[in-house]
């Protein structure tokens, strides 16, 4: 039974006639966006939606993954848990047939109306364990995008994965390629406090998934065994970041990435989660050690012969005529750097490159600057692959070791170039410190010491990249403003460093103009974008909240001093600091609090300040002398109004009953009315304690005023208690 939406044929023959998998409204959303819209609307529709599902499913970014193998119209193409039609439409553009398989009805179904135009789509509706024995053998390429972590969900055997993955290779013709994209579970944004992408807890895969459940990843040795265990040995990895959903550069083990490179790690859209360090100068050390594989956050596993690429960096997400990718391919002296259009509009883009490298070798011609050699190629141009390390990297050797001389020594070689015929009508408005290739380096901080930089000041200098040359003049001192100011806001420690030797300010870049400099640099990336939101400007609107443990732990150890219980006696003259005193050993642990103390039958009250700082009393009791006078309840006073006392807080009660006291000057007090007292009473108070700051306690209740009166300012909105 087959049902056509557009030209795109669903096959239901294996279909239960019943979703099994399904992330409920959403998907009717989904399906009425993809029904009613056109792809090129679907950006603006991300942006108006600010939904993680609507961008996780809709945006083109996710063909990233894909769109860079080597497909062609004489392919023939398997797509397992194609789902929403992520990657299809990617597929079907440059292969000549694509049979998708998916599990979802609905899913398929919105697969279907976003590529209904494509007539070589054939959609298979059912379990994969169904519909896998009539699939043809002898598939050009089989994909599993976010898949093969649901292995034992499709197989049901006591070797899920090793069986899955030898279904799979049944179906790939002998000179075929299978690809599958994973999460890594070690990669490093789990380390510093993501939560696991498919249970959505924080450290499931670390810990080897204790609770069980039907998905798992893998470590890159535990592919590689489980590859093994089936006869694979001809596999390559590629190690997609920030990840292999939103992939924005590809390395692989013959082009890993360099230190410095990896700075956009904070991509949580679709959970909230901890930053325990800063992954970015981690990043730097792993790369340093060689160990970048085994963290990277997802691999790339291609099986079969390895693509002609090492490395690909996407730069789409921008305006059509601006979208582009640039590649490195082949190998040793025959290695080359590709630029391809993404989009066909961009083609006129990246003509333009050979025209500016003209313009920019006849400007530069008898400086210091070398241009890198552009010329056509097949599919856009190609430049020389130089070796060497960047200016940027240069530069930030230097202020790792504290060098100013070396600094400033690079820094006057680049102005020199930046000033070196900038009357020309043809400026490079990126001329950059990270486009600029220091030949001979291999490394940034390779070399140390004054010898490094006097070395790197004679080397040969290449400008690399040129993309955004205009038929213009533009000063020298324009360009190595702006030079510095991408710079300055890279890491944090650049700017500290800059700003305390003056060298910021000397380029006309102060605390009190950032904002300015800000806005004319957004400015340009909306030219670039055309108005549209790149992915880090989508995160910034999006991204879900990210709690920032070291700030936390810097708060608790503040809050230690303040960590105390003071109680004050009331013997008929009202409460003082002259009757009061502190008790020790109070808190069994951070979260707990045990008090016990004696006190005299003359005494009227007694107040307990559980600390000089807001906190949160839970399952509170108290009790005078075995009697219990106090339990905290949900909804109740949790007095006992037969005991002879009364009790009043200048807290908050929250839901299930605790009590929150957003004032620095938190307290209990029992107030003793007709309970019958012997000459030495004992009251003990039990609790569950949160220490807050000042701001957390206000942000728990953002309506309550700073309060100055303590007792009266509470009191007046309603919530003293007795």
């Amino acid at each position: 039974m087959t049902e056509q939406i557009g030209n795109v044929i669903l096959d239901l023959t294996d279909y239960g006639g019943e979703d099994l998998y399904c992330d409920g409204e959403v998907e009717d959303a989904l399906l009425a966006i993809a029904r009613d819209h056109g792809k090129e609307e679907f950006p603006r529709i991300i942006e108006e939606q600010k939904s993680w599902p609507v961008l996780y499913h809709l945006s083109r970014f996710r063909e990233n993954i894909i769109s860079w193998l080597p497909v062609t119209k004489n392919m023939r193409v398997l797509e397992i848990g194609a789902g929403c039609g992520a990657v299809t439409g990617a597929l079907a553009d440059r292969a000549g047939h694509v049979t998708c398989v998916d599990l979802s009805k609905k899913r398929s179904m919105i697969n279907a109306y976003r590529h209904r135009e494509c007539a070589n789509v054939t959609i298979r509706v059912g379990n994969f364990k169904d519909i896998e024995p009539g699939l043809d053998t002898d598939y050009d390429l089989v994909l599993l995008i976010g898949v093969f972590e649901y292995g034992q969900g499709y197989i049901d055997t006591e070797t899920p994965y090793e069986d899955f993955l030898k279904i799979i290779r049944r179906h790939c013709a002998a000179d075929g390629r299978i690809v599958i994209a994973i999460e890594n579970q070690y990669g490093l944004k789990y380390f510093a406090g993501c939560k696991e992408d498919h249970v959505g807890d924080y450290f499931t895969g670390l810990e080897d998934y204790p609770a069980g459940g039907g998905v798992r990843t893998f470590g890159r040795d535990g592919l590689i065994r489980l590859m093994e265990k089936c006869g694979v040995t001809d596999y390559h990895f590629y190690y997609p970041y920030p990840d292999y959903k939103f992939m924005t550069t590809l390395y692989s083990d013959g082009y890993l990435p360099r230190v410095g490179e990896l700075t956009n790690n904070m991509r949580n859209f679709d959970r909230e989660r901890m930053a325990l360090f800063d992954e970015k100068n981690v990043f730097d050390g792993l790369i340093r050690e060689g160990r970048f594989a085994e963290f990277a956050n997802s691999f790339l596993i291609v099986i079969g012969e390895k693509p002609a690429q090492d490395y690909v960096k996407y730069s789409n997400d921008r305006a059509p005529q601006y979208a582009i990718r640039t590649q490195i391919c082949g190998k040793g002296e025959k290695r080359y750097v590709e630029k391809q259009p993404d989009m066909p509009k961009a083609y006129a883009h990246i003509e333009n490159l050979l025209l500016s490298y003209e313009k920019l070798c006849r400007k530069y011609e008898g400086s210091s600057l070398l241009i890198n050699t552009c010329k056509p190629a097949e599919h856009g141009v190609q430049f020389d692959y130089v070796e060497g390390g960047t200016l940027e990297e240069a530069l930030d050797d230097c202020l790792h070791r504290g060098d100013e001389e070396g600094f400033l020594a690079l820094l006057s070689r680049y102005e020199k170039i930046a000033a070196y015929h900038d009357e020309e009508p043809v400026s490079d408005h990126d001329l950059i410190f990270a486009n600029i290739l220091i030949g001979g380096e291999k490394h940034a901080g390779q070399e140390a010491g004054q010898r490094g930089w006097k070395e790197k000041l004679t080397a040969p200098w290449t400008l690399i990249d040129y993309e955004w040359t205009f038929p213009e003049t533009e000063s020298g001192a324009k360009l190595t403003k702006r030079a510095m100011f991408i710079y300055v806001s890279g890491p944090e420690i650049r700017r500290r460093w800059l700003f305390e030797h003056g060298i910021a300010q000397r380029y006309g870049i102060t605390p009190e103009n950032l904002v300015r400099l800000q806005g004319e640099e957004t400015a340009f990336q909306q030219h670039v974008t055309g108005g549209l939101s790149s992915m880090a400007q989508l995160y910034d609107k999006m991204g879900q909240p990210v709690t920032p443990v070291r700030n936390l732990v810097l708060a608790d150890q503040a809050l230690d001093p303040l960590r105390k219980f003071q109680v004050y006696v009331d013997m008929g003259e009202g409460f003082s600091e002259e009757r009061s005193f502190f008790v020790p050993h109070v808190y069994e642990d951070r979260s707990r609090l045990s008090l016990r103390i004696s006190f005299d039958h003359k005494v009227r009250a007694l107040r307990l300040d559980p600390a000089l700082v807001p906190c949160m009393l839970y399952g509170m009791s108290i009790c005078i002398n075995g009697r219990c006078i106090y339990e905290q309840k949900p909804g109740s006073s949790g007095a006992d109004t037969g005991s002879g006392c009364e009790i009043a807080m200048n807290g908050i009660q929250a839901a299930g009953g605790a009590e929150v006291f957003i004032t620095n000057d938190p307290n209990v007090t029992v107030t003793i009315c007709s309970m019958e007292l012997k000459e030495e009473n004992e009251l003990t108070m039990e609790a569950g304690i949160v220490f807050l700051t000042e701001e957390s306690a206000k942000s728990l209740y953002p309506e309550m005023p700073a309060p100055e009166g303590q007792q009266d300012t509470v009191k007046r909105r309603g919530f003293w208690r007795r």
